[in-house]
């Protein structure tokens, strides 16, 4: 995967996830999610965001039981993982980290 597939993929997550009722199960873990986040991960570079990021995507694929290829369902929780990133503001452009992460998840 490159540049060009992540810009496909991240427009797709961030318009699925944009859909997401502000009191969805989603979004609430989202919320709560980052709380922690902002806590435990302040001092992360860019990069071990990014590292972070294709970490908890690929333990949420496998505890899902779906193939690690399976590209929707990566960018699905690179998508949320990214939102989490910025709602504990360690990020501020969801496309960036979300395209660095997917292109480091499949290279």
């Amino acid at each position: 995967m490159n540049n060009n597939d992540a810009l496909i993929y991240c427009i797709s997550a961030k318009n699925s996830l944009q859909k997401l009722s502000n009191n969805s199960a989603t979004m609430l873990g989202i919320r709560e999610e980052a709380k922690q986040w902002a806590v435990h991960f302040a001092h992360y570079s860019f990069n071990e965001l990014r590292d972070l990021i294709v970490s908890c995507a690929r333990n949420n694929v496998r505890s899902a039981q779906w193939s690690e290829n399976d590209v929707n369902g990566v960018a699905w929780f690179i998508g949320v993982y990214s939102i989490v990133a910025v709602e504990a503001k360690l990020v501020s452009d969801f496309d960036t980290i979300f395209k660095a992460a997917f292109v480091k998840y499949f290279n």
